[in-house]
């Protein structure tokens, strides 16, 4: 009886080990210094980004957009009579639709549906003088001049948000504290907005670095298995 094991040539196996554990070597010491260096890289991104902007305030006394809005839009829902809501409501409802008008019908459709906008706007014309003079010919001008006016009112509250924001920022002591002259419900608004502005910064650039983990472990255990 032949003894199989006397004989490399029909060794079943003969060759296959070393060649396997190469390629996984050199997976192994290809794949895991870049894996490093994209996580290294990845997870100082998102410590840099959240370092840059956790503060509502830049040092150059810049304030977000998106913390002046947010601030603005908790100041309507909260501080503004039902008159004030509901002006600003069709200030959105315009800016949402404007773009898409096409026909004087639809813009006159649009001015009767937010008459607290028209009217306000007209400079002494009532609506009814507006919807008159709408035609073929002017709709573009005049959609362009409504746009127009509207975009002023909500950049000059944003404005005036971002100025209320920096007036009661105290820069030394990164906190707000509340000026003698401003009513305590907006100061009120301001630092709640700014709460879940910075949880909203923690989620933003920590799931940077989450994604970046989550993605290292899941390679790792791809490769830990074929090993």
């Amino acid at each position: 009886m032949t003894n199989p094991y006397a004989m490399g040539g029909v060794y079943p196996n003969q060759g296959v080990y070393p060649q396997d554990y190469s390629q996984i070597y050199q997976q192994k010491s290809n794949g895991l210094p870049v894996l490093g260096i994209a996580t290294v890289g990845g997870l100082g991104a998102g410590v840099v980004g959240y370092m840059k902007n956790r503060l509502p305030v830049s040092k150059d006394g810049i304030v977000s957009d998106s913390f002046a809005r947010a601030a603005f839009d908790k100041h309507i829902d909260k501080n503004l009579s039902n008159d004030g809501k509901e002006f600003f409501k069709q200030v959105k409802n315009i800016m949402d639709k404007i773009d898409s008008i096409k026909t004087p019908e639809q813009l006159k459709k649009l001015l009767k549906e937010n008459k607290a906008i028209s009217e306000s706007k007209l400079n002494g014309f009532s609506l009814d003088t507006l919807l008159e003079t709408v035609n073929a010919d002017n709709i573009k001008s005049k959609k362009e001049t409504l746009k127009k006016s509207i975009q002023a009112i909500d950049d000059y509250n944003i404005e005036n948000m971002k100025e209320a924001i920096k007036a009661c920022w105290d820069s030394d002591s990164k906190k707000f504290v509340k000026p003698d002259s401003m009513k305590e419900n907006l100061f009120n608004i301001i630092k709640k907005t700014n709460k879940t502005d910075a949880w909203k910064k923690a989620l933003k650039y920590g799931g940077i670095t989450a994604a970046i983990t989550g993605g290292l472990a899941i390679l790792y255990n791809i490769f830990t298995n074929k090993k």
